[in-house]
């Protein structure tokens, strides 16, 4: 059920965004007053709007909500880059790296934040996934060797 609330929920913000987006070209198109919409200028709103739906999915998962802040505020910059916003100096051909650097001290802090490599070594798990899954085969075991009752097993696993 989890699984389909999240699967709903960013359908729905997916579809309002694009219908946003559709409304605010169509007024651009027929020369609405006030609407003004050029993608090669405005296209970081995708940015923003996925950085947005990030954080929205991820409110309970750390990993999610800090990648959404991340793009929506390099989506941000360089909306205000764009518009050439005067107290905002950011230039996209002048200081992409710094773009590059914030990737790459974001992807060291998530590696450092307790992902660890399975004993599989085809996939990345969290440290509490590990532990799960060692205390699974622990109760398993138990179970094996009669040292506890099935309900208590179901209790354990309940547990972790």
């Amino acid at each position: 059920m989890c699984i389909f609330g999240v699967a709903k929920r960013g359908m729905i913000l997916w579809g309002i965004f694009f219908t946003l987006i559709g409304t605010i070209i169509l007024l651009s198109n027929y020369q609405v007053s006030g609407f003004s919409f050029e993608l090669s200028r405005d296209w970081p709103i995708i940015l923003i709007a996925y950085g947005l739906w990030k954080i929205i999915l991820g409110i309970n998962k750390r990993r999610r909500l800090f990648w959404g802040i991340f793009i929506a505020l390099l989506g941000i910059i360089i909306l205000l880059s764009n518009y050439q916003v005067p107290w905002f100096s950011f230039k996209i051909s002048r200081d992409w790296p710094i773009i590059l650097i914030s990737w790459g001290v974001l992807k060291i802090i998530d590696a450092m934040s307790g992902r660890v490599w399975c004993k599989s070594g085809d996939t990345v798990c969290h440290k509490s996934e590990v532990n799960s899954k060692k205390n699974y085969r622990k109760i398993i075991e138990d179970l094996n060797d009669g040292t506890i009752t099935v309900e208590e097993a179901i209790e354990k696993m309940k547990e972790n």
